[in-house]
C-alpha cells in the first residue's frame, strides 16, 4: 500500500547558495491540509491512527542566509491520519512565542546560533532567545509535544495541530529539556535530561500523571552541547565531549556551537548515573592527550 503525496504547493527560494536553503532543504512556505488522499492499494479499515513528523522549515528569510544552519529553521509538524480506509494530511508551524514576534514583525528577528548572525531589534517583552521547536515530536501526557533543546516543549492539538503553549510537565522543569527522550519499556515513564550550561539534570516523568517524579543534577564542568544519551535498565549514560554550546558567544553574534579540546584536557568522558541509587561515576576516555601518562589518572569527583 502506498499513499500518494499531498498536493504540491509553493516552495520558497531565497538568494543564497547555502545548501540548507536549497535542494531537499528548500523551505515550504505554507501550512497545508488535504483529505481523501489518493491511495495505491487499500488501507485496512480497522487501522485508525496518526503518524507525526517534525521538520526544520524557516518561515521568514533568515537574517544571514549564508550563515543559516538547518538546526535553526522553524518547526513544522506534519500529520498523516488514517481512518475508515481513508488518509488525510496536515502541516502546521509550531506557533512559539518567538515565532509570534516574527509574525507580528513580518520578518525574521532572531539571528542564528550555530554560525552566529546579526539579530534584529527585539520588541519589548519578546523572548530573548528563539525556540524553534523543530527537533522531535511525540505523544505524552495526552498532549502532542514538540521538542527543541534550547527551550521548553510546546503542546499542540493532535488533530488540528493548533499550538497551545509551552509544556513544563506540571511545573517539573523550568527552562528546557532534551528532544531525544526515552520511554521506559516496563513502566512507560518518560526518561529525559536537560543540559543547562555545565549542569546536566536527569528527569523521570510518570506515564500516568505526566508529573516529574525523579530528578538529579550533575555538574559536568563545561557547557556541553549534549544532544542525546543512552539508557539501560540500571543506568543513564551521558557523553561529555568538547563540543560546546556557548551562549556568551551567541550574544556577540559569533558561532555558538564550538569544538574546544582545551576544556577537557583528560579527553572525553562517559558519565554513568545509576538509576537505582542515583550515584554518579566518571570514566575518562583519554582521547585527547594520550601521550602524557600523567593525564590518564582518574580524577576525583
Amino acid at each position: 500500500m502506498n499513499i500518494a503525496a499531498a498536493p504540491e504547493g509553493p516552495s520558497q527560494q531565497w538568494p543564497t547558495q547555502n545548501k540548507f536553503l536549497n535542494g531537499p532543504f528548500t523551505p515550504w512556505h505554507e501550512e497545508t491540509q488535504a483529505y481523501d488522499l489518493p491511495v495505491i492499494g487499500r488501507i485496512p479499515e480497522d487501522i485508525a491512527g496518526a503518524l507525526f513528523r517534525i521538520s526544520s522549515n524557516p518561515r521568514f528569510q533568515p537574517r544571514n542566509t549564508d550563515r543559516y544552519h538547518w538546526w535553526e529553521g522553524d518547526g513544522m509538524v506534519a500529520g498523516l491520519y488514517l481512518r475508515d480506509g481513508k488518509a488525510a494530511f496536515r502541516t502546521s508551524w509550531v506557533l512559539t512565542d518567538s515565532m509570534k514576534i516574527e509574525v507580528e514583525q513580518g520578518e525574521a528577528v532572531y539571528s542564528g546560533f550555530v554560525n552566529g548572525g546579526t539579530p534584529g531589534r527585539l520588541p519589548k517583552n519578546a523572548p530573548l532567545a528563539k525556540n524553534v521547536a523543530n527537533t522531535n515530536v511525540g505523544i505524552f501526557d495526552d498532549h502532542l509535544l514538540v521538542y527543541f533543546e534550547g527551550g521548553l516543549p510546546y503542546r499542540m492539538h493532535p488533530q488540528t495541530l493548533e499550538t497551545f503553549g509551552t509544556h513544563d510537565f506540571h511545573g517539573g522543569i523550568d527552562t528546557l529539556c532534551t528532544a531525544h527522550y526515552k520511554i521506559d519499556p516496563v513502566t512507560g515513564d518518560m526518561l529525559f535530561f536537560a543540559a543547562t550550561g555545565p549542569v546536566i539534570t536527569w528527569y523521570r516523568a510518570d506515564a500516568r500523571t505526566g508529573h516529574v517524579i525523579e530528578s538529579h543534577a550533575i555538574d559536568v564542568g563545561v557547557p556541553v552541547l549534549m544532544h542525546d544519551f543512552a539508557v539501560s535498565e540500571n543506568y543513564a549514560v551521558f557523553l561529555v565531549a568538547p563540543n560546546l554550546f556557548r551562549t556568551d558567544l551567541i550574544a556577540q553574534g559569533l558561532p555558538g556551537v564550538v569544538w574546544d579540546e582545551s576544556v577537557l584536557p583528560h579527553g572525553s568522558q562517559i558519565v554513568l548515573l545509576d538509576r537505582r541509587t542515583l550515584k554518579v561515576t566518571w570514566h575518562e576516555m583519554g582521547d585527547h592527550l594520550r601521550a602524557d601518562p600523567l593525564l590518564q589518572r582518574p580524577r576525583d569527583r
